[in-house]
């Protein structure tokens, strides 16, 4: 990457300190757009013509912005509200994760050439979301605060669970000879070391940050044991996104004296990787490749978004006495941001067929995703209004 793309980069970051400063924060999925394109504009195919294709490179990037996207989950979430809402949440995440990856996998798989195998990654795939979109959209929602922390603690934990089917599926196509069964129960087993390991150093590190005074050395631990916790919990082969995710809330929840300023570095951090993935991704991105797949894809980024998503959110909140009104809002808010193309680079580096194909169809529903909240964040009232219209009474 030539000194020109740096430059654009660092104005794009400038852009996003200025968008922060001015308070404009619903200016900044727009600027994630123009980050985009402009990575398009300058990329292999644009005016300048810089060709970038490092998968180390690309994986490393992917392994720093899932830790990042995990841990400001994690530091944004309050355990007292959770404490409510828990059951709920993990029920919520595990089975809409599933339904979505099921449903979107076979529609996938009869709308491209993909294999099944293939098209149930991208049904996990589709299924992260991006908790600093998130954020920006629930509080403008007319919403009670156990929905907010519901919401909240869902897209957070996500994340963790698509990484793991993600990189276990890519196992089972890679040693193809592994039964179903070895799959699951090691998906299950890094689940229980991930917890295990984010509850026991969590606690650990905490008790450590706790006794040191200085601000700068407090934050530098913090960041010292994010890494700790991920790097041990992955060699004991357990989750190590979903071990950071867990050191986050126990970190928020505890009476740290600089936390608000770790939550502030932490916003800082993951919108800046935020830049940079969606600048890697505009020069990644060959557009005379993107029309073979376009059709495709904002077909298949529609039926999750307006079908697919509702019927697992509906689905997993069933046996709760949720009004159809919250169980409805619930469903809208699942943007996809960075998320999918971050938890797409163990395909991308291990080079597997179709790796290409998937690198399309997600860039095709983050752009989709990104338009579609939008839109619809801003007109929920409306839509809301006109549903009541046409069922003849209010939504509740």
């Amino acid at each position: 990457m030539n000194l020109l793309a740096v430059s654009i980069l660092i104005i794009l970051i400038l852009m996003l300190i200025l968008v922060n400063y001015n308070k404009h924060e619903y200016h900044y999925p727009s600027l994630l757009l123009a980050t985009l394109f402009t990575g398009m504009l300058i990329g292999n195919e644009g005016l300048i013509g810089i060709y970038f294709n490092n998968p180390q490179i690309i994986g490393t990037i992917g392994i720093i912005g899932l830790i990042t996207l995990l841990f400001n989950a994690g530091i944004n979430v309050n355990w007292k509200k959770l404490n409510k809402i828990l059951s709920k949440g993990l029920i919520l995440s595990f089975l809409t994760v599933i339904i979505s990856t099921i449903l979107v996998g076979l529609t996938v798989y009869i709308l491209t050439d993909f294999e099944i195998i293939y098209s149930f990654i991208i049904g996990a795939l589709f299924s992260a979301t991006d908790f600093v979109f998130v954020k920006r959209f629930i509080y403008k929602l007319d919403l009670s605060q156990e929905i907010r922390s519901l919401i909240k603690f869902e897209n957070g934990l996500n994340n963790a669970i698509v990484y793991f089917i993600v990189t276990n599926l890519l196992f089972f196509i890679t040693l193809p000879q592994t039964s179903f069964w070895h799959m699951f129960t090691t998906l299950e087993v890094s689940m229980v070391i991930g917890i295990f390991c984010g509850l026991v150093l969590g606690e650990a590190f905490y008790l450590i940050i706790t006794k040191i005074n200085n601000k700068n050395l407090q934050i530098l631990t913090v960041i010292l044991s994010t890494i700790f916790i991920y790097l041990l919990s992955n060699y004991l082969d357990g989750n190590g996104f979903l071990s950071v995710y867990i050191f986050a809330i126990i970190l928020t929840n505890s009476p740290l004296t600089n936390l608000d300023l770790i939550k502030q570095i932490s916003n800082w951090s993951t919108k800046i990787v935020q830049i940079l993935v969606m600048f890697l991704l505009g020069i990644l991105v060959i557009p005379s490749y993107l029309s073979n797949y376009l059709i495709s894809g904002m077909i298949i980024s529609l039926i999750l978004l307006l079908i697919i998503r509702p019927i697992s959110v509906f689905l997993s909140l069933n046996v709760y006495k949720f009004d159809f009104r919250n169980k409805l809002l619930i469903s809208f808010v699942s943007p996809k941001g960075v998320a999918p193309i971050l938890l797409a680079t163990p395909i991308l580096v291990a080079n597997i067929p179709s790796a290409n194909m998937s690198f399309y169809i997600i860039f095709v529903i983050i752009v989709i995703s990104l338009i579609y909240h939008n839109i619809i964040i801003e007109n929920i009232n409306y839509i809301l209004e006109k549903m009541e219209e046409k069922l003849g009474k209010k939504i509740e």
